[in-house]
């Protein structure tokens, strides 16, 4: 009796085992394949003009360099016509006259607005005065900046520019237009720049980290809000942008057109994404699977990592400034 107890039990412990690792195994097997098509998916041509409407306006905040530089210039080839917000209004008049020699058939309009300035009484009612009348497919909430430090010695000044910059215009500008995006007769888009830095806590980086956070979580909560306007978070990894410069360059950097075209191809199709597929290897393998106790173990190395970067080209700059001064 006990022997047949003791086969019995065995083979229903081997029936269970059995059984957990097929469900396991076709798990891991439908995410897998699941993955597989929407990357493939991702790397076929798409007709974003046919999706949103040839010829409609894209509105991209920074849009005189960097990451929404090389937006302008990607949606100038798909037919798209450009608003481009920034605080600089010579570098914003210069980016629309190389777009128009470039790409003829595009549109421009440039609209002057310094961002650290968004917590002001009607800032974003200007903006929107500004875009009356054009039928806009896409938003763009791009503008952003950085700093590292140790918290302690955060310059104020510093951290009231991050938290204005990267906070208040992709919530205030997505507010004003999400109804006229939700109500447009062909379908609308939302990009919202997030950061490979926001998927963990990163010391010396900390306000930045926090802000990219805010970043993803509002564009994904909206995206579930509103299924039929496309919300995308992009969770990049380093570009090489004016705002990286502190970082060398390596396989893993890619170009703003790169990081730019990389979201396009899945625009539609995910609510956050890494965008260029060398960003969704490196930030996946660097930060996201990552355990917690292992990344904490790591997290300060590279924190402090980026914080001598970010302090030798502070450092280069100034030098570079003073030794332009005295030749003046």
């Amino acid at each position: 009796m006990t022997s047949s107890s003791s086969w019995f039990e065995s083979c229903f412990l081997s029936f269970i085992v059995q059984l957990l690792g097929t469900i396991a195994l076709l798990y891991f097997g439908t995410v897998i394949l699941y993955r597989s098509i929407q990357t493939l998916r991702s790397m076929l041509p798409r007709d974003l003009a046919a999706r949103y409407g040839k010829g409609s306006w894209v509105v991209v905040t920074g849009a005189s360099d960097g990451i929404g530089r090389g937006f302008c210039e990607e949606f100038a080839k798909d037919g798209f016509n450009l608003i481009l917000i920034s605080r600089t209004l010579q570098k914003l008049n210069k980016v629309a006259e190389e777009l128009k020699k470039q790409y003829p058939h595009v549109q421009t309009k440039v609209i002057q607005a310094d961002f650290v300035k968004s917590a002001e009484p009607g800032f974003f009612d200007n903006i929107m005065q500004q875009l009356q009348g054009l039928d806009i497919s896409v938003l763009i909430n791009n503008v952003g900046t950085d700093y590292s430090s140790p918290f302690a010695d955060f310059p104020e000044e510093k951290l009231r520019e991050i938290l204005m910059l990267n906070v208040l215009p992709q919530a205030f500008l997505t507010r004003k237009l999400l109804n006229q995006l939700i109500n447009r007769p062909k379908r609308s888009a939302i990009i919202n720049l997030s950061s490979g830095l926001g998927m963990k806590p990163f010391p010396y980086v900390a306000p930045y980290s926090a802000t990219k956070v805010y970043n993803d979580f509002l564009s994904r909560a909206l995206a579930a809000e509103n299924p039929n306007v496309d919300i995308t978070c992009l969770r990049p990894g380093f570009v090489a942008t004016p705002l990286a410069a502190w970082r060398p360059k390596n396989f893993w950097t890619i170009t703003p057109n790169e990081c730019a075209r990389g979201l396009m191809n899945k625009l539609g199709l995910k609510r956050f994404t890494h965008g260029h597929w060398k960003h969704s290897i490196y930030v996946t393998f660097r930060v996201g699977i990552v355990p917690n106790w292992l990344f904490d173990a790591l997290s300060r190395r590279i924190g402090l990592t980026i914080l001598e970067a970010h302090r030798l080209a502070d450092s280069l700059h100034n030098h570079h400034a003073n030794s332009h001064h005295k030749t003046e």
